[in-house]
């Protein structure tokens, strides 16, 4: 009698650690997979013109579209798209062409 009792405890004990060892590989699991960091796709920016030209003239440009009501998208090399209005028609195209070296490899789309 008192050896059946004895394995009853064992195998509820050892039961009881398997149960709790199989928790925790799946808390564990899930845990990871809400930590695991997402693709958010690339940031969008809206600056002003003063800005966007101080960006192109950095050199962080890797190409620029402008649009006939002014719009003006930067492409920076990191990924990011920058938003901005030009003054005037085509004036992202002659601040690329002041800028010089830093610009000289800036893809120009114009609608």
């Amino acid at each position: 009698m008192i050896i059946i009792n004895k394995m009853k405890n064992r195998t509820l004990i050892i039961g009881l650690i398997i149960l709790l060892i199989i928790i925790g590989i799946i808390y564990f699991a899930n845990t990871k997979q809400e930590r695991s960091v997402q693709p958010v796709g690339p940031i969008k920016i809206d600056i002003t013109w003063e800005e966007a030209v101080r960006i192109l003239n950095e050199g962080q440009v890797a190409s620029v579209s402008q649009s006939h009501n002014l719009d003006v998208i930067l492409y920076l090399k990191d990924g990011t798209i920058i938003n901005t209005k030009e003054p005037n028609m085509d004036d992202i195209i002659i601040e690329v062409q002041k800028c010089g070296e830093p610009c000289k490899d800036i893809l120009i789309a114009t609608e």
